[in-house]
């Protein structure tokens, strides 16, 4: 029983810590970083704010929000760690630095196996 209230514990911290920062990121590339301007360069040093990233903070909104409902968290965890292993390996490719984004993505992936874990002990209930 301790071990799963730990294995809750740390899957509510993962996924809130998820939720903050893809909620931040699309407050910053949606005001160009105006009010974030250390993590918009964090941004910028991944993908250049053009056209092609017009629609990122309204994804990034989208998930962030669905990661909060509990009948969407898992899918929305899903994306969000299938597009930071994306954008991993396209750094590790790139032979840039990816602790940054190592981290996060290793925060997702925990925020979804303890989603998904739940999803599955109540489906069996």
């Amino acid at each position: 029983m301790a071990l799963s209230t730990f294995t809750q514990a740390a899957g509510a911290v993962a996924t809130h810590t998820v939720v903050a920062i893809v909620y931040l990121g699309a407050l910053s590339r949606l005001t160009h970083g105006v009010y974030t301007p250390a993590f918009y360069e964090y941004q910028l040093d991944r993908a250049p704010d053009n056209e092609s990233t017009r629609l990122i903070p309204y994804v990034d909104a989208a998930l962030a929000t669905l990661a909060l409902v509990r009948a969407t968290r898992s899918y929305a965890l899903f994306f969000c760690f299938a597009f930071q292993v994306m954008g991993l390996g396209l750094r590790l490719r790139e032979g840039k630095d990816a602790l940054l984004d190592t981290a996060l993505a290793a925060a997702t992936a925990v925020a979804l196996v303890t989603s998904v874990v739940r999803d599955v002990r109540v489906a069996a209930r």
